[in-house]
């Protein structure tokens, strides 16, 4: 998606950039943040000074992704989170990489892929079901004691926040 593209989609709700509060003291992990929606994820977290895991399969890319953000928030707490959804073995192994972050505040399962030829996983399920909804929810389950200290922090402070669908 174009920045001009995002401008409409921000005029037409009214959100902006700048209606994203504060992230002091958060951690995220955004998949598929090296582009597109999950570009301007991570950039907005960075610039609300939340630590931002950008959970990608290519390091170059993650690492030139890191870069441009840094270009306009030169203090942005941003780390490489290898992850290959369409490789279960991948999730797990970001999954422990997670695990050494003191907390993890949100999960923004943003990756995803489709095509038209049948593909497959490298576990061996269709590619498109694998990497959109498999990987997702063993990436979840994995991260959930690291996310469950943070909420043990946050409601130690008296404040509950919660991220899902409905």
């Amino acid at each position: 998606m174009t920045h001009e593209r995002l401008d409409k989609v921000h005029a037409m709700s009214g959100f902006t950039h700048a209606d994203v509060p504060d992230q002091s003291g958060k951690t995220f992990i955004v998949t598929g943040a090296n582009t597109g929606i999950g570009f301007e994820i991570a950039s907005t977290l960075a610039t609300r000074r939340a630590r931002v895991l950008l959970a990608c399969r290519d390091e170059p890319k993650a690492e030139a992704t890191i870069s441009r953000i840094r270009l306009k928030t030169p203090e942005a707490n941003l780390a490489f989170l290898p992850l290959d959804l369409a490789d279960l073995a991948s999730v797990r192994n970001a999954a422990k990489l997670a695990e050494k972050e003191p907390r993890i505040d949100a999960l923004i399962n943003n990756a995803g892929v489709q095509g038209p030829k049948l593909k497959h996983t490298v576990q061996g399920f269709e590619l498109t079901f694998g990497v959109n909804h498999r990987a997702h929810v063993a990436q979840a389950h994995g991260n959930i004691r690291v996310a469950h200290r943070g909420h043990e922090q946050r409601s130690a402070q008296g404040r509950e926040d919660r991220v899902g669908r409905s």
